[in-house]
């Protein structure tokens, strides 16, 4: 980052401190490749005990959330890390551990855990900054703080060993009071925002506060990963399990970036007139059942049974976001329909394949075309666009099992 004295990393001038660490500039650097977002704090002097940066120490690990302890000033901050999965185009974790931390674990006078969804990573921060202005003496001290969520888009790599490809959109803050305002004597800090992966590390430095001189943490920033390995513009959301089907590295696979399907005006023979329905509709609105039982309300004739596809709605409570509702598909309603499973070997265009259990198939796609390629059409996750994928590409992204072929 850059400071008054415009040098890169996070930098601190330093009056002395308890473990004498030098006068002068005291900075944090990123790592090769690693970027790093805006300071909060630690313009203008100080006394500091600490300099560094916290980072998940697991490999696949990622930062999802922050512990910490606040009174007048942020006593005490932790990051709490998961270990991330991705099956099938979902990415998650189920755990979380607390792991590196920095200023005074017995500080402050309230307590907070500020964590992600399941389904999401830490993506940046935002803080409230206070700042004492006495003459030619000038220090300013993190006051409090909320993080940013992003949707986990894809899994750790050889690249960013410690953070996770985020979606862009659709992002939400977390803070322990519901909103981050700034009170008297402090300013709210412009945020600072990771654009394509979590956050790889957070860096600090620990000063003294208060006629007790109390250990805080008195300056912050966020280091971003490595872009590294993103697709190109126009293409959906990077595959990377496809990278060992090709004998590629997650971070030089071209085979793993799929192109999006042109819906608007689309002439495809089997999704056509799908592809024109939902070409409209915002991406994130709807999932693949949409896509899949839209194709299947026209080509199949009006029947008592007949379902609407529901879009994929969300909605945000004591700032957390919840799945509110979205299209399902069922064993149940491809026979009501009057569809009927065959055999893989016979597929065809205009067949369905779905991937999962009868009573709630975690994916469908529709195929477009068969012989020495099969290719299917679908929507791999409710936040990428619609996609052709090969039957082997296919299989080898949604290992979810069975897998079945419907006819009508």
């Amino acid at each position: 980052m850059r400071t008054n004295l415009h040098i890169l990393g996070l930098l601190v001038l330093a009056a002395g401190s308890a473990q004498k660490l030098p006068p002068g500039p005291i900075r944090d650097s990123p790592q090769a490749k690693e970027k790093e977002t805006v300071q909060a704090g630690g313009h203008g002097w100080g006394v500091y005990s600490q300099v560094g940066n916290l980072r998940c120490q697991g490999s696949g690990e990622a930062i999802v959330g922050f512990r910490i302890r606040r009174g007048s000033a942020l006593d005490y901050l932790q990051i709490v890390c998961a270990p991330v999965n991705c099956v099938g185009g979902k990415c998650g974790w189920t755990s979380y551990l607390s792991e590196g931390s920095a200023g005074n674990p017995s500080g402050g006078k309230t307590a907070s855990l500020l964590l992600c969804r399941t389904d999401e990573a830490l993506s940046g921060y935002r803080a409230t900054v206070k700042n004492f202005d006495v003459g030619v003496v000038k220090m300013e001290y993190v006051d409090d703080v909320e993080i940013q969520c992003a949707k986990i888009s894809g899994p750790a790599s050889a690249a960013n060993p410690r953070a996770v490809a985020v979606l862009p959109d659709g992002r939400t803050w977390r803070h322990a009071g519901g909103n981050l305002s700034a009170g008297f004597g402090s300013y709210l800090n412009r945020p600072g925002v990771c654009s394509s992966t979590s956050a790889s590390a957070v860096s600090f430095a620990v000063g003294h506060y208060g006629v007790t001189q109390a250990n805080v943490v008195q300056a912050m920033s966020l280091f971003c990963g490595a872009t590294q390995g993103a697709c190109p513009s126009g293409t959906s959301t990077n595959f990377p399990p496809l990278a060992g089907l090709y004998g590629r590295t997650a971070q030089s696979c071209p085979e793993c970036c799929k192109q999006c399907v042109v819906l608007q005006g689309s002439t495809n023979p089997i999704t056509g007139r799908t592809d024109r329905e939902v070409a409209n509709l915002p991406v994130q609105r709807y999932n693949c059942h949409l896509y899949t039982l839209s194709y299947l309300n026209y080509v199949t004739p009006p029947i008592p049974k007949g379902r609407v596809p529901r879009q994929y709605d969300r909605t945000n409570i004591f700032g957390m976001d919840w799945e509110l509702a979205g299209t399902s598909l069922r064993a149940v309603d491809m026979q009501k329909y009057g569809w009927k499973q065959i055999s893989p070997s016979s597929v065809r265009p205009g067949d369905i394949v779905t991937f999962g259990p009868p009573d709630k198939y975690e994916h469908s796609a529709i195929v477009i075309r068969s012989g020495d390629t099969v290719v299917l059409r679908q929507k791999p996750n409710p936040f990428a666009c619609v996609t052709d994928l090969t039957w082997q590409e296919a299989l080898t992204f949604f290992p979810a099992r069975p897998v079945s072929v419907w006819r009508r």
